[in-house]
């Protein structure tokens, strides 16, 4: 027996495609949106009003899950975990997140928290590990950015872990040519910190005072604050 099926088509179906695509392209406007006006509030928490708690607390709202990947808020943790300095729950993570097929572009997120955190607690073995693992991931990549991480990482390197104070003069240059305020805070912190570990305290209190106006609101506004009062942080921080 045969059954025939009475189909008609009308043009209207070929909306359909479109009218989902639309709806697909919508939602993910939508939650990029969230996400973007998200990770504003969670960054002004953290770095600008120093509720680091209540960053941590508000990471565990399911509500986020629906804009951010698992991953993504691991990610966010592991940078609330080492603002609040919690080293054993923050080497915790970091362990877990080792062992974590990450995406590209978390892996290196990833792995600038790890080589941050490391270099903070003069860590040489990790600090140096990780600057190779970040060799490794981004070696290939022809684009200038790749580039600047990996020279960042480099100088950070220099500065905090091999303490190399002849690069004094060189940062100072960089310094004056920039004109990103941020970054020129960011160089003169660190030529403080050079100028620490040469035993001048009189250039290293100098450059913390440089610095500390063209980084506020930036994670290293606190640091500064608090070497200002005691130059020992510049040993850690």
């Amino acid at each position: 027996m045969i059954f025939a099926i009475n189909f008609k088509f009308e043009p209207i179906y070929l909306i359909y495609p479109v009218i989902l695509f639309g709806i697909f392209i919508g939602v993910r406007l939508f939650l990029n949106t969230i996400k973007k006006k998200t990770t504003l509030e969670l960054q002004d928490l953290l770095y600008r009003k120093g509720q680091l708690f209540l960053y941590l607390e508000l990471l565990n709202n399911k509500r986020l899950r629906i804009a951010f990947s698992k991953d993504e808020l691991k990610l966010l943790k592991l940078e609330g975990l080492l603002a609040l300095g919690s080293d054993e729950e923050v080497e915790k993570l970091i362990n877990e997140l080792d062992n974590t097929k990450l995406k590209k572009r978390y892996k290196l997120d990833f792995l600038n928290k790890r080589f941050t955190y490391f270099v903070e607690k003069n860590n040489k073995k990790e600090a140096k590990k990780t600057y190779e693992d970040l060799n490794f991931l981004l070696e290939k990549n022809k684009h200038e950015e790749a580039k600047k991480i990996l020279k960042e990482a480099k100088r950070i390197l220099d500065v905090y872990i091999n303490r190399d104070t002849s690069l004094i003069n060189t940062l100072l240059v960089e310094a004056k040519e920039t004109e990103n305020q941020v970054v020129k805070g960011i160089t003169y912190y660190r030529v403080a910190k050079l100028y620490y570990f040469s035993k001048d305290n009189k250039n290293a209190k100098e450059y913390l005072k440089e610095a500390k106006p063209l980084v506020v609101g930036t994670y290293y506004e606190r640091i500064i604050s608090e070497a200002l009062k005691d130059l020992k942080i510049l040993e850690v921080k």
